[in-house]
């Protein structure tokens, strides 16, 4: 995704910058939820209107959803804005 290498899920931390989500997001943005500092549950893209889309677990089923969806079925209590820190890119 964005060009990351491939990564561990404990690694988010060295690949990722993650900032406070805005409340306006363009499409393709990159957002992350999670309960903690450095707790990560979920990754999704931005689509626009109100939607997202990510895949299910690892190698599930592609889902659209909406924001709040995204925090209610991850049990996520914040979301990120997340970006590739340059050092990660390919």
């Amino acid at each position: 995704m964005k060009g990351v290498k491939v990564h561990k899920v404990p690694y988010m931390i060295a690949f990722w910058e993650r900032n406070k989500k805005p409340r306006r997001l363009i499409p393709g943005s990159i957002v992350f939820y999670g309960s903690g500092e450095t707790q990560f549950h979920h990754a999704a893209i931005y689509l626009g209107a109100g939607l997202y889309i990510s895949v299910y677990g690892a190698g599930g089923d592609l889902e659209v959803a909406t924001h709040r969806n995204m925090l209610r079925d991850y049990r996520a209590k914040h979301a990120s804005l997340a970006n590739p820190l340059k050092d990660s890119l390919l």
